[in-house]
């Protein structure tokens, strides 16, 4: 399954989160859940983590969410890997 992070301009009303849920799931995200679910920090509690329903979903996906009003970036989720005798 692919990922995305998304996060919200300061200030998104929750009609224009809704229009993002609404619009993300037609574009192909399976779910939309917060980052850092329990922070209290406000710039973190605007990060989000979507579900792509596929990897040939994740273009349209970063194409339609990136002009949104509401949405101040989103990106594939960078993999990374912790190796031993790494510096």
């Amino acid at each position: 399954m692919v990922k995305l992070q998304l996060k919200l301009q300061k200030g998104t009303s929750k009609q224009a989160f809704a229009n993002l849920l609404s619009e993300a799931k037609r574009a192909g995200a399976s779910a939309v859940r917060p980052l850092f679910p329990s922070s209290t920090d406000p710039s973190l509690s605007m990060m989000y983590m979507i579900d792509a329903k596929s990897a040939s979903s994740v273009d349209g996906l970063v194409k339609l969410l990136s002009q949104l009003d509401a949405v101040d970036f989103v990106e594939p989720e960078v993999k990374r890997a912790l190796r031993k005798g790494a510096v």
